[in-house]
């Protein structure tokens, strides 16, 4: 996965975050969609830091 697709994968569950911040009822898919952000999550730390650098700067910043 490229780090936008993690980005926009994890962002995607926000609405998910939101709902359980409010003490919503879970979801029946929620312990999948809790396994599946960690896994995210990993792969989001195992990027260089680099990438996220270049993917946040402007052209002329760079």
């Amino acid at each position: 996965m490229s780090p936008v697709d993690i980005w926009q994968s994890l962002h995607a569950g926000e609405r998910r975050w939101i709902a359980q911040a409010a003490g919503e009822p879970r979801f029946i898919f929620s312990d999948q969609a809790d396994g599946s952000d960690r896994a995210l999550m990993q792969l989001l730390a195992k990027l260089d830091a680099r990438r996220w650098i270049d993917l946040c700067m402007s052209e002329k910043e760079r």
